[in-house]
């Protein structure tokens, strides 16, 4: 189960979940481009414990993502690398915390 609340995320370990990131530029909706790539970081201290890349505005987690993890709280951000080269922050670091599954 994956649980979102003021961009703080919490999922259970070993869960696959699929979270669609919309994104505004100058108010109105982006959609992205081709050879745009959005960033799914996730960090504990500052080693980064998944690295993800997709060239769309679906993030997907997979089972394989998160039941290496040990349940704790990381930290994670999102970022835009547009085809321009334009680097965009989207979610600035915030809480992704792993739960424990009974």
């Amino acid at each position: 189960m994956i649980r979102i609340v003021d961009e703080d995320i919490s999922i259970s370990c070993g869960d696959d979940a699929t979270v669609n990131v919309i994104m505004r530029k100058d108010g109105k909706p982006y959609n992205m481009q081709e050879g745009d790539t959005l960033i799914l970081r996730v960090r504990r201290g500052n080693e980064i414990v998944i690295e993800k890349r997709f060239a769309n505005n679906l993030l997907v987690l997979e089972y394989s993502d998160t039941a290496r993890l040990v349940p704790a709280e990381y930290e994670y951000d999102i970022k835009l690398e547009t085809k321009d080269g334009l680097h965009n922050a989207l979610i600035y670091p915030h809480k992704f915390t792993v739960k424990r599954v009974v």
